[in-house]
Order: C-alpha cells, then sequence, then structure tokens
C-alpha cells in the first residue's frame, strides 16, 4: 500500500475500512471529544414529537451516542460509507434500537427515498463530501418541514495563527499517533490537508446559504480547539 500520498475522497471509505479497529481507541484520547460531540448534538434542539433524526457519516457511532446522550428519546439512523466502521457501531449498539445504513452523504435522496427525518446531524462529514454543497442539498431533501441541520467539524479562520496550529497539531500528534496505534499514514495526512483545503468559516457559512437555509450560525468550540472545531445550525423556511 502507498504511503508517500495523501488519499483522496473516493478513497476514503475504504481508509476507514483499515483503521475502523482502532478508530474508537484512538478518538478516546482526545480530551474533550464525546463532550463537543455532545454541545453540538445539543443543537438539534430535537422534541419527543419530532425525534428522528439522520447521522450522516456516522463512523463507529461516537456521533449517535452523542445524540442518544442529549436525547434519549430520540431515533436516530446513522449513515456511512465505510462497511468497517458500521460493523463496530452495530456491535456497540447492538442493544440499542438504531438504524444502520451504508450509503454516500452525496446520495442521501437514493438511499432513504420517500423518507424524512426531523433532523440530520453530521459529525466531520461535509469536509470529506467531494461536493459539499451537493451533500447539503442532499440533506435538505430528507428533511421533514421545520428540520434543521447541525454540522460539526474542524475549521481554520483564515489566520496564519489558526493553520500553525493545526499543522503543529496535526504533524505532532494526530500524524505519529495514528501511524503507531494503525499503520496508515495516508488517512492521517489526508485529514490534515482537508482541513486545510476545507475553507475558512465565512466561505462555509456563504455556502450553506446557497442552499436556502433562511438562518445559519455558527459557534467555535470552546476549550483546547477553540479556533480549531465549530459547529454550524443551519434553519429552513
Amino acid at each position: 500500500m502507498p504511503n508517500s500520498q495523501t488519499l483522496n475522497k473516493a478513497e476514503v471509505p475504504q481508509a476507514f475500512n483499515r483503521v475502523a479497529k482502532r478508530y474508537d481507541l484512538m478518538t478516546s484520547l482526545s480530551p474533550g471529544y464525546g463532550k463537543s460531540l455532545r454541545r453540538s448534538a445539543a443543537r438539534l434542539e430535537l422534541t419527543p414529537e419530532k425525534a428522528r433524526v439522520l447521522d450522516v457519516c456516522c463512523g463507529t457511532g461516537a456521533s449517535t451516542q452523542a445524540i442518544l446522550d442529549v436525547f434519549p428519546y430520540a431515533r436516530p439512523t446513522g449513515l456511512d460509507g465505510s462497511e468497517s466502521m458500521l460493523a463496530v457501531a452495530r456491535k456497540r449498539f447492538a442493544l440499542k434500537p438504531v438504524e444502520w445504513r451504508l450509503g454516500l452523504s452525496e446520495s442521501l435522496r437514493a438511499t432513504f427515498a420517500a423518507e424524512r427525518f426531523d433532523a440530520v446531524f453530521t459529525a466531520f462529514g461535509l469536509r470529506n463530501a467531494e461536493s459539499p454543497q451537493r451533500m447539503l442539498e442532499e440533506a435538505r431533501a430528507v428533511l421533514a418541514p421545520g428540520g434543521r441541520i447541525v454540522v460539526h467539524d474542524y475549521i481554520l479562520d483564515g489566520k496564519a495563527l489558526s493553520r500553525l496550529r493545526w499543522e503543529a497539531l496535526c504533524r505532532g500528534i494526530i500524524e505519529p499517533m495514528g501511524l503507531v496505534m494503525t499503520r496508515e499514514r495516508q488517512l492521517f495526512r489526508y485529514l490534515r490537508q482537508s482541513v486545510i483545503d476545507f475553507g475558512t468559516e465565512a466561505e462555509l457559512t456563504a455556502l450553506m446559504r446557497d442552499v436556502g437555509a433562511s438562518n445559519v450560525t455558527f459557534e467555535s468550540q470552546p476549550g483546547w480547539l477553540n479556533g480549531l472545531l465549530g459547529t454550524w445550525t443551519l434553519t429552513f423556511p
């Protein structure tokens, strides 16, 4: 397997297949990982009457667990493009009423046909889409009237300092740890570059408005990743 190049986006699901068994161990070593997911999940503002939520790019289910931690009455459906990540999720949630689907974030209408969700949540998923705009359009298409989309992801603010912080974090911690724990070099190089290429908070907010959101709010997560990790909430007319 080549290890000198980064991945293209079409190769990302297979890369996650290779690291699935060690992925949860890695994220458990990131301080505040679960807490930040729960903070973003709370922005879904689900009620018992509106509790069907689609978790796009759910991975091994950490984001799905965050939804259930905040809204125990929620009825989540998790979708991911990696079969091995979903296999871990199914085992992890064997006794919980969560539905799992293998599929791509840019083909939600085809995957869910006439199904509609009260909210869509995606953690670290929009950045991995070949077309973030297409993914948001697909997410909106499967929303029930009055639904909302919440996006949780890494983001740079366009200033040199934020990029330096991100490069230092990846080169000093994430990439070496990923290589030691999974022997996977390409995926973690891709992670570093994907955040750099993702655009700024202002650019992403403009894109979200372009897909018809009537209101888009952004909040940078507190703590040690402040300025590098944030949450967007999209509501629609």
